[in-house]
């Protein structure tokens, strides 16, 4: 896997993401408007992860790459899938705070997006929202992405796949949180040497809302919940917003630094600590160590990945504007 190939390839997931989940959705009108076709809500949701892979896959096929020797699917240890859940639910509270900061200057787009799902039975919003976007969206941006960027060191890949992970979401909202996330979830795999502890984690952060909503909903005080949120959305001043925000961010750190343990932990009994912490001291660690063999370096940004980039930040905030 080369760093200039998945560079080509990020535009290319993108642009055939939209232009496919566009098409299958004006289709889905088609037949619901004209056809009087009754197609769940659900059904364009599987679609839209379904593209996510196939894309994926076919990259995989004309690159020849092989997913058992070239992407991270090692089984790990018990105590491993217990600490990457654990890690997951730690990383909630920087996930709500970061959501709330963005929500004051970019509009939340999944809220409405997810009402519909959340329509239906506990366990097949647990497999819409959870089960398939972790299997998926690790598969892609851990798996072919870090697994590509980390030839360029630890904290290089994991930036780089935390920023693919970002715009990928194509909104302001989402991006900010899961850039962080994707840069946590980076350093997971390379912890346990696994994609699966990224897979672990992000099912946890995805199963949190649904968990809090159907609780809610067993105990009969969602609607209520829901009515008190709009009265304090309303009320709020601008000093009540600065103090929450404030106290969210103090447990943020407080529980990121709980993961940033979970991480050490788990890094150390595999072996891997020493190797992260040597890349996390010095962006050059690799480039010394292959300029000392007279190997040609990999540049991580390459020109398709920078017109990419600047592309996709245009198209969201014109997102916000219009």
């Amino acid at each position: 896997m080369e760093v200039k190939k998945i560079n080509c390839f990020m535009p290319v997931l993108i642009v055939s993401y939209v232009f496919l989940s566009s098409l299958v959705s004006l289709l889905m009108v088609v037949a619901i408007n004209q056809l009087g076709i009754h197609i769940p809500g659900w059904v364009s949701y599987v679609i839209s992860e379904t593209v996510i892979i196939v894309i994926g896959l076919i990259y995989i096929a004309v690159m020849g790459i092989s997913i058992k020797r070239d992407m991270q699917y090692h089984i790990i240890a018990f105590k491993d899938v217990i600490v990457s859940v654990l890690a997951g639910y730690m990383m909630i509270p920087m996930v709500l705070f970061i959501n709330n900061v963005s929500m004051l200057f970019s509009k939340n787009y999944l809220e409405a997006a997810s009402q519909t799902l959340l329509t239906y039975p506990f366990v097949v919003q647990i497999i819409l929202m959870a089960v398939i976007p972790a299997f998926v969206e690790e598969f892609i941006f851990r798996g072919l992405f870090y697994g590509t960027y980390r030839k360029c060191g630890v904290l290089k890949g994991a930036l780089m796949s935390g920023l693919v992970f970002g715009l990928f979401h194509l909104n302001i909202n989402q991006f900010c949180y899961a850039f962080v996330i994707g840069v946590v979830f980076a350093f997971l795999v390379e912890a346990t040497g696994s994609i699966w502890s990224s897979v672990l984690a992000h099912f946890a952060i995805n199963t949190y809302s649904i968990t809090i909503i159907q609780l809610l909903k067993i105990t009969g005080t969602y609607d209520t919940m829901q009515e008190a949120a709009g009265e304090t959305v309303v009320q709020s001043s601008s000093i009540s917003m600065l103090l929450t925000l404030a106290m969210l961010l103090g447990v943020s750190i407080g529980f990121m630094s709980l993961v940033y343990l979970c991480i050490k932990k788990m890094a150390q009994h595999n072996g891997r600590w020493e190797y992260i912490v040597n890349d996390v001291k010095s962006f050059r660690v690799q480039e010394n160590a292959a300029s000392e063999q007279s190997v040609p370096q990999q540049r991580i940004m390459t020109v398709p990945a920078i017109i990419t980039v600047i592309a996709v930040v245009i198209y969201m905030i014109a997102s916000e504007i219009f």
